[in-house]
């Protein structure tokens, strides 16, 4: 009977390599037929796209299937067979295996928590969180039934091992000729589908859900840990340095501007004469955590009232009612308000190498002998918020650490009504010494697991919904602006409330536009009056803006505009999303992808999504602006020039 057995054994003539290849594969298709129904509303219909799907997705697969599957190969190839062998040997091949199967899996339930999440596959946020695992790892504690899932995924993983892991060992039994050309024949396939699968323009339509679902997680993160930090002139649309820069400054112009500095390093310096009324204003920028201006009932048309703080400030405040976060990210909004900065692909310049002389609102207030404050509940060593700060103009950092005894504290930081009250301590003490400031408030209570203190507001804390959280953040600042009214610093402080990002991504567009709609309130009831303003607009004007309520003359490189000179017709914003960038003029986007192809896109306002464009006379200059920006913004960013002539006022 051993006998038998070991023959049949030996007639077993594939290799650990392409038995582990298929299970991937098998796993991977059923991963993707999982993502299909659940964003089965966002997908195509079509015999030919989903052809094209599948055929692509199972291209992809095969290639990451291959891919993590080879290393395991060759190594139990090469080993000596009495390691393996022997009882010991065996016992640690199993735990080895089960191990394998237990974290694929566990892999591949995070990718659809991910894909509900951003609508995507893995991608650079997945990077990004991957570095720091405190706070994710906090976050998806508090967030799902971890012990649950991992028992679920056990078990499977055990179902799976107890089918498979005789093939598995029966595989290792072959002679080492035949073992040596499994290898050889792995390692040929691997290259070639490596050398023919161009990973940055597999798509499958020009809807971006439906190729986010043909594609395979295990690459896209891959693909962005080794692009993070994109060399924009290598991948994206160029043109002739000259004519780049010619367009940016002629899309920066402003009515009060005197001409370019001679010899100054960036040549977008400019000396700016503003038109305000208001002297030596303070000025509180409150950033919230994913605050979508789908949430507030002013601009989402929202009913069930979980805003009603905003709502009320905003009709006694000047609320911008187009308005767009240039990113998905919490440093994509504060690179792009205090920066005034474009979002160029890959990581935000607040996590990148050569961002320690970055000109930014605060160097502007310094140069005026303001305090600068950063107040933030959580964590300042996360996404590298708090050395950017202090190395680019804030005296003072306040994370964590700081806050002795809060409320409550989740995996992101302390509850927003203990950052909004170590702000009015701070404000109040500014204004006791007679000391002009500007700070940055950043909250983080609208986050996942959605936890806030209970008695706040009438919503029951124990559900953990998004919209709960976002009406906790909501009490809170309206807390904030009650206390704040009856302070000494009140009546000469400009305050502004804007959102860093929405919630989530959403939406089949390449630029999914309404998951990056933000509120953009400044409020100063004593200074600024009331009104609407409907330009277009992005983050990255928010710092000339607030400049442009003074009356100062100032030298700037701010890629913004003063909101306040712009007509209503000539708004612009830019936009981040992975790899791809836009540029939103009117209704028509051009998005910039990384194989140097541009594609203009009209919006349709029935359907609320963009369309590929019919061509526009209009077309190559909208292309050609939004490339000199993007192109132009790297080139000051990468040779380090994106300062003042003077350097910074310290």
């Amino acid at each position: 009977m051993k006998n038998t057995r070991d023959d049949q054994d030996r007639r077993n003539l594939l290799g650990p390599g392409f038995i582990l290849s298929g299970i991937f594969l098998l796993g991977f298709f059923l991963l993707r037929l999982v993502l299909a129904v659940w964003v089965h509303g966002m997908l195509e219909t079509g015999f030919f796209v989903w052809a094209r799907t599948l055929w692509v997705g199972i291209r992809l697969d095969l290639l990451a299937a291959l891919l993590l599957s080879f290393p395991v190969a060759l190594g139990l190839g090469v080993l000596p067979a009495r390691l393996w062998q022997g009882r010991v040997g065996v016992s640690l091949l199993r735990a080895a295996f089960f191990l394998g199967l237990f974290l694929f899996l566990f892999i591949g339930t995070t990718e659809v928590a991910f894909f509900d999440e951003f609508n995507a596959r893995f991608n650079y946020i997945a990077v990004d969180y991957l570095l720091f695992p405190t706070e994710v790892a906090g976050n998806i504690w508090q967030s799902y039934p971890v012990l649950w899932i991992l028992v679920g995924v056990g078990f499977l993983a055990g179902v799976i091992f107890f089918f498979t892991h005789r093939s598995l060992e029966c595989g290792l039994r072959q002679s080492a000729g035949w073992t040596a050309k499994l290898l050889i024949l792995h390692g040929v396939l691997l290259v070639i589908l490596w050398l023919t699968t161009p990973l940055s323009s597999l798509s499958v339509s020009q809807n971006r859900v439906q190729n986010e679902v043909a594609s395979n997680g295990v690459l896209t993160f891959f693909q962005a840990l080794l692009t993070n930090d994109l060399n924009y002139d290598a991948f994206y649309k160029t043109l002739d340095k000259g004519e780049a820069l010619r367009r940016t400054k002629r899309l920066l112009a402003e009515s009060e501007e005197g001409p370019p500095l001679e010899g100054a390093p960036n040549p977008l310096e400019r000396s700016l004469h503003e038109d305000g009324t208001i002297s030596r204003p303070n000025f509180v920028i409150i950033v919230e955590e994913s605050f979508g201006a789908s949430f507030t009932g002013v601009l989402g048309g929202r009913s069930d009232g979980i805003t009603p703080s905003f709502d009320r400030l905003s009709k006694e405040g000047l609320l911008f009612t187009r308005f767009y976060a240039t990113g998905s990210r919490t440093v994509r909004g504060l690179e792009a308000i205090l920066c005034g900065f474009p979002p160029i692909p890959g990581v935000s310049i607040l996590k990148r190498s050569k961002s320690e002389n970055v000109f930014t609102l605060a160097d502007v207030v310094k140069a005026r002998g303001y305090e600068t404050l950063f107040v933030y509940g959580g964590r300042g060593i996360f996404d590298g918020m708090g050395s950017f700060m202090r190395a680019n103009g804030f005296d003072r950092f306040i994370e964590q650490k700081d806050f002795k005894a809060p409320v409550f504290t989740t995996a992101w930081g302390v509850s927003d009504e203990d950052i909004f009250q170590r702000g009015l301590e701070e404000f109040e003490q500014f204004h006791s010494q007679g000391k002009p400031f500007l700070s940055m408030v950043l909250t983080v209570s609208n986050h996942k697991p959605y936890t806030y203190p209970a008695g706040r507001i009438d919503l029951d804390p124990l559900r953990r919904k998004r919209e709960h959280a976002v009406k906790y953040a909501d009490w809170a600042l309206g807390q904030f602006f009650d206390a704040a009214q009856s302070k000494g610093f009140f009546k000469n402080t400009i305050f502004v409330v804007i959102g860093d990002h929405g919630a989530r991504v959403y939406g089949a567009d390449f630029i999914p536009i309404h998951s990056y709609e933000v509120p953009f309130l400044i409020y100063a009831p004593f200074l600024v009056k009331p009104g609407r303003v409907d330009t277009l607009a992005s983050s990255m004007d928010v710092a000339p803006t607030l400049v442009g309520l003074t009356d100062w003359t100032i030298q700037s490189v701010f890629f913004g505009r003063d909101l306040f000179d712009v007509p209503s017709g000539e708004g612009y914003a830019l936009l981040q999303h992975d790899r791809d960038v836009g540029f939103l003029r009117g209704d028509r986007l051009a998005v910039y992808r990384p194989d140097k192809s541009a594609t203009v896109y009209l919006y349709d306002r029935q359907e609320f999504r963009f369309h590929l464009a019919e061509p526009d006379s209009g077309d190559d200059d909208l292309v050609n602006d939004g490339a000199a920006l993007y192109q132009t913004a790297y080139e000051l960013y990468d040779q380090r020039r994106l300062r003042l002539k003077n350097g910074r006022m310290n």
